[in-house]
């Protein structure tokens, strides 16, 4: 089955459940939503970068000694680049595009100290809880990209909270306590 009979069977399911004229709304709002979030992002990178110019110089300057002038960036530079990860992940942290996760179902009843939520309740995480916790970060209100990082520089697990804002992370999502 090539590509073409795939996407014509995709297709012809689709209409099946939704018309066309739907089809076209959510993959217009699945684009602006997508667009918007990165864009935000991106505006609030920039703003970090030229608030605090030595996180800026340091940075470029482990891109340069990492990537160079003679190559293009590729995944397989990350690992060796962990305090651009680690302003990243302060930046998606600080900026905090979506405070609210995307609510998810329960399928089981879930023990939450001495409560108890019932099984299909529908929960609305609330992240920036999680990432404005002093008990997590310290002076969470400041832009510091070291709180990622351990005593040699690399990161230190406190990532995973950022983790928060991407769907891999979402169908795995447990309780943050």
């Amino acid at each position: 089955m090539c590509n073409t009979d795939v996407l014509v069977y995709v297709h012809q399911m689709v209409k099946m459940f939704i018309s066309e004229e739907q089809l076209l709304e959510i993959a217009k709002d699945l684009l602006v939503a997508g667009t918007e979030t990165s864009a935000n992002t991106m505006r609030w990178f920039i703003l970090y970068m030229i608030t605090h110019p030595k996180a800026q110089i340091r940075m470029r300057q482990e891109i340069l000694d990492v990537i160079g002038f003679s190559t293009y960036p590729s995944m397989d530079h990350k690992d060796q680049m962990p305090y651009a990860e680690a302003v990243l992940n302060e930046t998606l942290r600080l900026s905090c595009i979506s405070p609210l996760s995307l609510p998810h179902g329960l399928t089981k009843d879930v023990r939450h100290g001495e409560f108890t939520i019932p099984k299909e309740a529908v929960l609305i995480p609330n992240i920036s809880s999680i990432l404005f916790d002093s008990t997590i970060f310290e002076n969470p209100y400041s832009f510091s990209p070291e709180r990622f990082l351990d005593e040699n520089g690399q990161l230190n697990g406190k990532e995973k909270y950022c983790l928060l804002y991407t769907s891999d992370a979402a169908d795995d999502m447990q309780c943050v306590d």
